[in-house]
């Protein structure tokens, strides 16, 4: 296959030949080393410089050893059909029976940071149409990365030139070596059972045929008095789940040739991701017991009583139904209260006596009878502690022991303490129990937050009666997903503050708009931001506390309004008592004046003078008269007794009266001009009612208005509506002071230096609210008011 240069988009692989293209179409991303854009420099330059090299190259990177080569090596892999599958895979899985050996020289270069060279090897090699075995020398050099670590590991290979004394050397060395070695490697699928072995290992249990072989069918090959031995080892090794390199010496018959061996295996089981035994894999080598062979069983037999009695968890192997105990450990004495002299080759239940009636042995006797295996966690047991017997918990495992033949003599006991770690998850669970009953039972609304996100972890009744909200719709979830409608005020920059500084936040009566009920409400709270930390000091979690002030708020607000509204009314009461003296005082002096005046002119040519008081007399009568009816009409509106009169009114005679009646009123120059727009003439309504409005209208209009300044009065009748309308050119009023102008009392702050009481306007809104009417106006400074009033007719009888 070549490779297109087109499609190497990476500078390192352009002319790199197949390989180059084949590791740019690998799916790295799947890998532990990741995509290719996010490759180091050092594994680029490294992989650049092979790719490019014509000397064989091989790669192995990072933890996974995964492996890389370039188009020189390929040629070996394609003979032993590991290409391409053999780049991108992790080494162990590509090399099998021979990874051991090459393991071995991988992790030296990464541990000791030093090359190191295998000896020469025997490798088939093509020659034209030929195929010859040739010496080949290899160095496995470690790949440094910029961090000054070993990454990878290089393996460089090179044939030994035919020439002069050193090749012969070299290939004497590799026949040798070939022939006359006496190493085999091995693997067994413990799924399957099948045995994976090099011929190396075939030759030294004296096997030549290709067939298959199974563990099963090995076990006839190792010598009789070795096998229950062999076999119970392996038998610990898949119940105890050791990962522990174990070292086996035994005796094999050679199936082809008969030969006695004696041989040294080592191996190491592999287990998956959910803790099951995958592999068993390993090397076997001859050895030489020409002396001391029962000395060195022993030592074998000690060794592997020492692995045994270290290993963390309690083991022991019984026998037969009376489960009479073979093999026992340490940590089973400890467990059960015995020595290992008490419980060797003893009955176990007529050692264990309280340990009757628990259902131990009714367990065992089922594995043993089915071949099933039990598995059992946090059983309660009576343990003898001390001489005394104690409540405890085990995790329990019970393998049934298979001989060759498949028989089950035995059960394999492992066992696991958790007395303290029950115990204590029990405490947990009561404390965690106490605070949440706590939590359901406090008076006061309180729930955790945890994160950043604020997720809330634990909430109360009254907290989620708070919210709104069920449980289910909090637990687990951002407090603002679950209360979207709070985000936005303010709350996440005080509880991200609380994280930040520890230090906790207390908020009175803090406004919050939520959604209850199915609407947005806005409702008071006051709560306290209590941080939560950790053990080693960090806080994580935030306790919030909270009690809904809203009613409380409310009243406040509103007894802290009526308050000033009552400030505000005393004000004006106090001006309005000044401003009625005032009011009041004017027209009496007038007529006191005008009385004791009258008394003067009493000769005949001053009946002139004696009218003109008369009339001053009479006018301050009226004005003390209208000041007093002001008062008396206030009282009925407010009290409502007010019956409405309504008669029939000519609204063209109506208004001429009127006018006439505010002659005395006007200021010099001043004129009222009537306009009727449209409408019926004759109308029923409140005479008198209407009268007041219009006089407090006009009256103001005079009042504010300089002397020669007419004032407008236009009335309609429209849509069943009584129009009427009063505009002056006066001084107007100020814009800040036009919110108030209907309140009782109350004067605009441009008038000071006019009469009055605050009252006209008070009467013009209530008389129009009683009339079911409305009232409207438009002012501007130093141009005039315009006051619009509409008032409904009752409705003709048909």
């Amino acid at each position: 296959m070549k490779s297109d240069p087109n499609q190497l988009t990476f500078s390192f692989l352009r002319g790199s030949g197949e390989m180059g293209y084949l590791i740019q179409q690998f799916d790295w991303g799947t890998t532990s080393i990741g995509p290719m854009t996010k490759w180091s420099n050092s594994l680029c330059t490294i992989l650049g410089t092979m790719l490019h090299s014509s000397f064989p190259m091989f790669l192995w990177w990072g933890e996974d050893r995964l492996q890389f080569y370039n188009d020189a090596f390929r040629h070996f892999l394609s003979n032993q059909g590991k290409h391409p599958t053999a780049l991108g895979q992790r080494g162990e899985a590509c090399w099998a029976n021979q990874w051991p050996s090459i393991a071995h020289h991988i992790t030296q270069a990464f541990v000791e940071g030093q090359a190191n060279q295998s000896d020469a090897e025997l490798i088939s090699t093509v020659r034209g149409s030929a195929i010859s075995k040739v010496p080949w020398a290899a160095e496995y050099s470690p790949v440094w990365n910029e961090a000054g670590l070993v990454a990878g590991v290089l393996f460089i290979c090179q044939e030994i030139l035919r020439q002069g004394e050193s090749y012969q050397a070299y290939l004497k060395q590799a026949q040798l070596a070939s022939e006359s070695s006496q190493v085999g490697h091995w693997t067994v699928d413990m799924r399957t059972r099948l045995v994976d072995w090099d011929d190396g290992c075939k030759k030294l249990y004296g096997v030549v045929n290709g067939q298959e072989f199974t563990y099963q069918q090995i076990l006839p090959l190792i010598h009789p008095d070795d096998v229950i031995r062999i076999s119970r080892i392996i038998q610990w090794i898949v119940t105890a789940r050791s990962g522990e390199q174990v070292e086996l010496s035994y005796r094999v018959i050679g199936g082809h040739d008969g030969q006695l061996r004696w041989l040294q295996s080592t191996g190491k089981a592999f287990f998956n991701e959910v803790g099951e035994l995958s592999q068993f894999k390993g090397t076997t080598q001859q050895v030489t017991w020409e002396q001391g062979t029962q000395s060195q069983l022993e030592q074998i037999e000690h060794r592997f009583q020492r692995l045994l009695d270290d290993t963390p968890v309690a083991i022991s192997v019984m026998r037969g139904p009376e489960f009479i105990t073979e093999l026992i450990n340490q940590q089973m004495c400890l467990i059960i209260g015995r020595t290992q002299e008490q419980m060797l080759g003893k009955p176990a239940f007529e050692v264990l006596v309280e340990a009757a009636g628990q259902g131990f042995e009714e367990l065992l006797l089922g594995v043993l009878q089915t071949g099933v295996p039990f598995v059992g966690n946090e059983l309660p047991t009576t343990l003898l502690r001390d001489g005394l017997l104690q409540r405890g918990y085990i995790n329990a495992s019970f393998v049934p022991l298979r001989e060759v033949d498949g028989l089950i003599t035995g059960i394999t006991v492992v066992l696991v303490e958790v007395t303290e770690q029950v115990i204590a998850r029990h405490r947990v669970e009561s404390s965690a129990a106490y605070l949440e009953r706590i939590f359901h039972h406090a008076p006061t609304a309180i729930c955790i937050f945890r994160g950043p996100t604020f997720v809330v972890e634990l909430t109360n009744p009254i907290m989620c009666a708070l919210w709104d909200r069920t449980e289910e719709q909090l637990l687990g979830i951002p407090i603002f997903e679950a209360l979207p409608e709070a985000q936005g005020q303010g709350f996440e920059e005080l509880l991200t503050e609380v994280l930040r500084t520890g230090q906790p936040f207390v908020g009175t009566e803090l406004p919050v708009t939520l959604k209850r009920h199915g609407q947005l409400e806005t409702v008071y709270f006051e709560f306290t931001y209590e941080p939560f930390p950790e053990i080693d000091g960090r806080v994580e979690r935030i306790i919030v506390t909270a009690v809904d002030a809203t009613k409380r708020t409310q009243i406040r607000q509103q007894t802290e309004q009526l308050l000033i509204q009552e400030r505000k009314l005393n004000e004006l009461k106090s001006n309005f008592v000044t401003m009625a003296s005032h009011e009041f005082r004017t027209p009496m002096a007038t007529i006191l004046s005008s009385a004791t005046l009258i008394d003067e002119y009493s000769g005949v040519d001053d009946g002139d003078n004696r009218k003109r008081h008369v009339q001053r007399i009479q006018s301050a009568i009226q004005r003390l008269t209208r000041i007093l009816d002001d008062f008396l009409l206030i009282t009925q509106l407010e009290q409502k007794k007010w019956a409405n009169k309504a008669q029939l009114l000519v609204l063209v005679d109506f208004c001429e009266e009127l006018i006439e009646e505010m002659q005395s009123f006007l200021k010099p120059g001043q004129r009222i001009i009537y306009q009727y727009l449209e409408g019926p003439e004759t109308i029923t309504i409140d005479g008198y009612m209407i009268k007041n409005i219009l006089i407090n209208l006009l009256s103001n209009a005079s009042k504010y208005s300089s002397e020669e300044k007419d004032i407008l009065l236009t009335i309609a009748v429209q849509s069943n509506q009584l129009v009427l309308s009063v505009r002056d050119w006066g001084i107007g009023i100020p814009e800040p002071d036009q919110a108030n102008l209907f309140t009782n009392f109350f004067r605009a702050r441009n008038v000071s230096h006019v009469s009055g009481t605050g009252l006209g306007l008070y009467i013009v809104k209530r008389s129009v609210d009683l009339l079911g009417g409305t009232i409207t106006f438009h002012s501007e400074l130093g141009l005039g008011t315009t006051f619009t009033v509409q008032v409904p007719l009752p409705s003709l009888p048909a």
